[in-house]
């Protein structure tokens, strides 16, 4: 993680400037390992920021969903920490702007499984328990949920500390 930067993903993006090409340079951009990155990446995903346009409702769901697929990978989870709220709290309110079938898809590519904490279990679960989730996040969240809970019982069971 964290192996290409912005000039490396720019670099293979000349080469590919298929539509396949650039969705893959928004999942690297959002792997990328810095508190910049994570924001750019967390505008595209939920803000709607068009691929380097800055602030704005540009970004398609295809965009959106690749920037969540490269979003929680780190090797420091306190990077990404901070979002688990926002994605909770903020990813619902898309349903208006992306419609209930294309939000469900984003809450599900989205989701915190790799910050397999008690803590994002909780969050989830308070959010689980407020109104006006619709059903397709609903679902999503429930899933999610579900496979955070078998890691953090699978931790619990196996991990010896070393």
């Amino acid at each position: 993680l964290g192996a290409a930067g912005d000039a490396d993903i720019d670099a293979r993006l000349a080469r590919d400037t298929s539509l396949d090409g650039r969705l893959h340079a928004l999942a690297a951009r959002a792997a990328i390992p810095t508190a910049a990155a994570k924001a750019a990446a967390w505008d595209v995903l939920a803000g709607g920021a068009a691929a380097g346009e800055g602030a704005g409702e540009g970004a398609s769901n295809y965009e959106r969903i690749h920037s969540a697929r490269g979003f929680w990978r780190t090797s420091d989870p306190q990077l990404v920490a901070p979002y688990v709220a926002r994605y909770c709290q903020e990813l619902p309110g898309l349903q208006t702007a992306l419609g209930e079938a294309a939000l469900g898809r984003l809450a599900s590519a989205a989701f915190p499984a790799a910050i397999a904490t008690a803590d994002t279990a909780a969050l989830v679960t308070a959010r689980l328990g407020e109104a006006g989730l619709v059903p397709a996040v609903r679902r999503a969240f429930v899933d999610g949920l579900a496979d955070l809970s078998y890691a953090l019982v699978s931790r619990r069971r196996y991990y010896s500390g070393d």
